[in-house]
């Protein structure tokens, strides 16, 4: 019988959060597995407050994991990155079953132009991992969401924060700002769009002029929203540059660069809408069930990442040159075109039709 279960992915963002539909099929079909998850440590806040989460190791290198593993004495060892590096720390361990990447499938797709197994069987990274375990623990059932949850104290607290921000831009008296700050309440509803305009690679991000041209007609239609604009150290500029085109009257926050993961989540959690290139945090606002718009261009559903939540609208155009690689990073000779093909005017009446509902 199986009950210690270690579950194995170092990165990233999107790849941790597609995995923890395999924690909740696991743990639905067997409350008594104690499920163990190894990941490296800038990612502890994806599952620190997992409740189907066990056990959370940080990555410390090979040799302290192959020590983790013999102390440990696992029934199973699920290497959901299956890279040099897990299958060294695996090595002479038993039970280990490697997730299959199907490398040759995608890049056949790249190069071919032609659908993946992904494409063809409309599968998911998040249903293969899944599907794959069933085969080893039978009576274990499939198709389970991704899910994430919150630390409640840090959720509350930059809630609060958004709050007090807002309030400060609204009044250009700094007393009646304290006063307004003193009398806010935490369970008081504030509506606001989560903009998330990076992505690791520069050719997977849609254009920084439509986000703000897009933010611009959406502030003339809904006056009273509030943008927040999020991102890692690297996407600061980006933010910076989006901020400084935007109108005097676009209610904009730019937390770029300054939130933690967590933090990020929570503001994630509570949008009313969020506009994501294909990056971690569309993962992250499918989880929470958010109505998302994403926009996809050199990436495709070739690859199993596509979004699978009715309330995700993906933004993509169909060109010849889709897909150019397999995670993006691509050096476009093509000006971007798939990502400059998909307007702005185009994005809001799709944005209007969903925050009007």
């Amino acid at each position: 019988m199986i009950r210690k279960v270690l579950l194995i992915r170092f990165s990233s963002i999107g790849d941790i959060v597609l995995s923890t539909g395999l924690i909740c099929s696991l743990k639905e079909a067997f409350p008594y597995i104690h499920i163990t998850y190894i990941t490296k440590p800038e990612y502890h806040d994806l599952l620190c407050n997992h409740s189907k989460v066990d056990r959370l190791y940080l990555y410390k290198g090979i040799q302290d994991t192959r020590d983790f593993l013999r102390r440990s004495e696992f029934d199973l060892i699920i290497d959901a990155h299956n890279s040099l590096r897990s299958n060294l720390d695996c090595y002479g361990t038993k039970n280990v079953l490697r997730v299959p990447k199907y490398f040759f499938s995608r890049w056949m797709s790249v190069l071919t132009k032609r659908p993946s197994i992904f494409a063809r069987q409309n599968l998911r990274i998040k249903d293969l991992l899944q599907d794959l375990v069933q085969k080893k623990i039978s009576g274990m059932k499939t198709g389970f969401p991704t899910e994430l949850d919150v630390d409640k104290i840090k959720e509350e607290s930059i809630l609060l924060r958004i709050k007090k921000s807002i309030s400060s831009k609204n009044s250009k008296s700094k007393t009646k700002t304290r006063q307004i700050e003193s009398n806010i309440k935490i369970e008081s509803k504030i509506s606001y769009i989560v903009v998330v305009p990076g992505a690791a690679y520069k050719s997977k991000q849609w254009p920084q002029e439509y986000f703000a041209s897009l933010m611009n007609s959406l502030s003339t239609r809904l006056s009273n929203m509030v943008f927040i604009l999020v991102g890692g150290q690297k996407d600061i500029p980006t933010a910076q540059s989006i901020q400084s085109a935007l109108k005097k009257r676009v209610r904009c926050i730019n937390w770029a660069g300054e939130l933690s993961i967590m933090e990020s989540m929570a503001i994630i959690k509570n949008a009313d809408l969020v506009l994501v290139n294909d990056t971690g945090m569309l993962h992250v606002a499918e989880s929470f069930k958010v109505r998302t718009i994403a926009f996809f261009g050199p990436t495709t559903k070739d690859f199993g990442f596509y979004p699978y939540r009715e309330t995700t609208k993906v933004m993509e155009h169909d060109l010849d040159c889709r897909p150019c690689s397999l995670h993006g990073k691509s050096n476009c000779s093509n000006n971007m075109s798939c990502l400059r093909h998909i307007k702005p005017e185009e994005v809001l009446k799709e944005l209007v039709g969903k925050l009007s509902t």
